[in-house]
């Protein structure tokens, strides 16, 4: 559902929950259900005051940083280690770490709405009815940024093709054949920002945001990549089933392997 005059006033019915039949509309009649790419945004239709207030800049800081996110799906902080994540814990070791940070959710949409505008992950179902784009990502196209965003996931599902990049979406890369394992597609996504930034015009500044999607369950890698060992095999991980004590670790040492690999 597109119709943002409709989908904008959800909230307005009491215990509201939505119907929707997209595996089935797409299996059995074949109609394309991800058409973020059509989304013709309405203004008009919007029921959000955001920003409160306009922006205000100090032009006497006007360098134009290049920004670049990296998003690791599933990353724990106690990962942050030097034999799991031996490159970033180098890395880590020249920049700043900060250590009292709180996600804005418990799931990847809350908390990367969070980080992207700045306000509590409640607010999410909101914007993705309205189709509003982040005060962040605007500015930075008032000001002249170059984009490129890279997933090795839909980013259908979370909706950031409807939220955080609902402006950007002939700057996305996210759509590759479904056969191309998790960890497959994430080389592929690190290789083509690697072109990007040794081709692009350095007299621009850049926004690049790169997620990673092999750490999710069942938790993807190269065979060469099996570090912590043993594991649970792929096959067996099924969180609706009984996780045992004596299971529970061989899980960890799988989630470990992808972390791993991710560094790597």
């Amino acid at each position: 559902m597109n119709r943002v005059d409709i989908t904008s006033n959800s909230k307005l019915f009491f215990l509201y929950q939505p119907l929707t039949i997209k595996g089935f509309i797409s299996e059995v009649f074949g109609v394309n259900v991800n058409r973020e790419e059509e989304l013709k945004l309405s203004l008009s239709a919007r029921n959000l005051k955001y920003p409160k207030r306009p922006l205000k800049f100090d032009h006497s800081l006007d360098k134009k940083y290049n920004i670049v996110i990296v998003v690791v799906e599933g990353l724990r902080f106690d990962m942050l280690d030097p034999e799991i994540m031996p490159e970033l814990w180098k890395f880590s070791k020249e920049g700043v770490v900060f250590t009292n940070h709180y996600s804005g959710g418990n799931a990847s949409r809350f908390g990367i709405f969070t980080l992207l505008y700045g306000i509590n992950g409640t607010y999410w179902h909101t914007f993705l009815a309205n189709r509003v784009s982040p005060i962040l990502i605007d500015t930075l196209i008032d000001k002249g940024y170059e984009f490129l965003i890279l997933s090795s996931t839909r980013l259908t599902f979370p909706e950031f093709r409807r939220t955080a990049f609902v402006r950007l979406t002939e700057f996305i890369v996210d759509t590759f054949d479904p056969f191309i394992p998790s960890y497959e597609r994430d080389r592929i996504i690190a290789d083509k920002f690697i072109d990007f930034i040794s081709k692009r015009d350095n007299s621009k500044p850049f926004f690049s945001f790169i997620f990673f999607d092999s750490s999710h369950q069942p938790y993807l890698y190269p065979d060469e990549y099996e570090k912590f060992k043993p594991v649970l095999p792929k096959s067996e991980i099924n969180y609706f089933k009984d996780v045992s004590k004596d299971k529970i670790y061989l899980v960890k040492n799988r989630y470990k392997n992808a972390i791993y690999y991710e560094d790597c």
